[in-house]
């Protein structure tokens, strides 16, 4: 997953100077319907519905240190050939606050609408291993909405298509404060009884927490 928050120098840049700095074309998430691709084998603890409890991360550097915390109410569907949905109607906002260099930001981000793609576990009697996407994810009815609220309030994104904030000044020069690929992008997972924990691979990024809400329709 990429990383959510960077509390460094560049979220005062963002706070204190924005309109400055640019940022370097990356590869944007498809809005396209992907093409169909072989997903699985897919852990069978993680095939069902899921409900988001909680996303949240601790990002800590030589110039500064930060949090950020929230984003229950998030539906995924996962099935057992890997096809996954993403629900976001009902997301509550992920809060991130931290100081850089001295000074504070504070600020909150939140997905609106719906996104697909295809993941795969590999050994489908595990319960905890590489949580990875197959082939390109649907993004296309996914937007973002960020705010800032420290050093200054501002809203750099205002329901923003989510393809739109890989290429924009504005993301990189809050040190890439939204994830791109929200519970989607390559990370690992660990199932407890009736929960999903998603960890990026580096712990550069957001942690999510999840509860089965039901099995799969039989």
């Amino acid at each position: 997953m990429r990383v959510v928050v960077t509390l460094l120098s560049s979220l005062v840049v963002a706070g204190c100077a924005a309109g400055t700095g640019t940022t370097t074309p990356s590869s944007s998430p498809s809005t396209a319907a992907p093409t169909a691709v072989a997903g699985g084998p897919v852990a069978a603890c993680v095939v069902g519905n899921w409900q988001t409890t909680e996303a949240s991360v601790v990002a800590g550097g030589p110039l500064g240190s930060g949090s950020a915390s929230g984003g229950s109410g998030v539906k995924v569907k996962v099935a057992a050939t890997g096809q996954t949905e993403v629900d976001f109607t009902g997301m509550q906002p992920i809060m991130f606050s931290g100081t850089a260099m001295g000074t504070t930001v504070k600020g909150q981000f939140v997905h609106t609408g719906k996104a697909t793609g295809q993941i795969r576990t590999g050994d489908a009697t595990s319960f905890n291993g590489a949580w990875e996407p197959v082939g390109k994810a649907n993004w296309g009815d996914v937007k973002v909405t960020l705010e800032l609220t420290e050093p200054l309030k501002a809203k750099p994104f205002d329901n923003l298509p989510i393809a739109s904030v890989v290429d924009n000044a504005t993301n990189s020069q809050t040190g890439g404060v939204v994830d791109v690929d929200p519970l989607l992008g390559k990370a690992k997972y660990d199932c407890g009884t009736n929960t999903l924990t998603l960890t990026p691979e580096d712990n550069k990024g957001v942690t999510w927490k999840l509860t089965k809400t039901s099995d799969l329709d039989k």
